[in-house]
């Protein structure tokens, strides 16, 4: 859907907050009132967002901008989340409510894009998920036949029919053309899911699998021009971690 700047005149009161944040200097004060230079820019909302008299809207958006009252979170509360985060393979049968996957999408929709792109596509596999894994476990198992005769390492690895998706309900296929942008969604999807008590797995090896097989690729309907990035499978955990995992020191150089 096509989207227009527009400024009311009349509200502006020529604090010059717009200009000061514009990522594209597309905005000029003009007989000290605000005005767009040029509609051809990445529409970031920047200018919406920080106008204080709300004199900067943007056409082509079915709801209007979320007002911001500068909640704080807890610090020591969200590192602690991010310190006991596991991945998880081992889930509930348990179905995902469909409000809780609403705000899933909404994590991911709202995330930042470089430059705005906003060409990040979610795949939901439901209905779908158990011909998707079927498909990716036949692959896996004939390209294990190969490293078989190459590696001892993998002459006991067991790829069962349950490999990729560990019969979690929901499986999120991240598809973009820039991988930073679909995996910033994802991220988000993934403090998201934290919240509601779920528990998520990057699926490396089913993302391995859609971009070496043709047959997945159709199945998904990946669009022209994009691949998949990224998969989450999500679930309620049927286990609970006593305690998280240390980790080496963080290299950090000061310049």
């Amino acid at each position: 859907m096509k989207h227009e700047i527009k400024i009311e005149v009349q509200k502006c009161i020529g604090c010059g907050q717009c200009i000061k944040d514009c990522p594209e200097q597309n905005i000029r004060l003009i007989q000290n009132k605000a005005q767009i230079q040029s509609q051809d820019c990445m529409k970031c909302g920047h200018c919406v967002a920080i106008c204080p008299q709300n004199a900067v809207s943007m056409t082509g958006f079915d709801q209007e901008p979320i007002k911001c009252d500068q909640k704080e979170m807890d610090p020591k509360e969200f590192l602690y989340t991010i310190q006991t985060n596991r991945s998880i393979r081992q889930f509930q049968k348990k179905e995902i409510p469909n409000n809780v996957i609403q705000d899933l999408l909404e994590a991911a929709r709202y995330m930042p894009t470089a430059r705005n792109m906003r060409d990040v596509e979610l795949i939901l596999l439901q209905k779908e998920q158990e011909q998707a894994e079927e498909i990716a476990v036949h692959l896996f198992r004939r390209l294990l036949k190969g490293l078989n005769l190459f590696s001892k390492r993998y002459r006991d690895f067991l790829i069962d029919d349950h490999f990729f998706f560990k019969k979690a309900p929901l499986v999120v296929v991240v598809v973009g053309k820039d991988k930073t942008n679909a995996v910033l969604a994802a991220s988000a999807m993934a403090l998201m899911a934290k919240a509601y008590g779920l528990g998520i797995l990057y699926s490396g090896f089913f993302t391995l699998a859609a971009h070496t097989s043709i047959k997945l690729r159709r199945m998904l309907k990946i669009p022209k021009g994009k691949r998949v990035q990224t998969t989450l499978v999500i679930g309620y955990p049927s286990i609970k971690y006593a305690r998280g995992v240390q980790r080496e020191a963080l290299h950090v150089q000061s310049r």
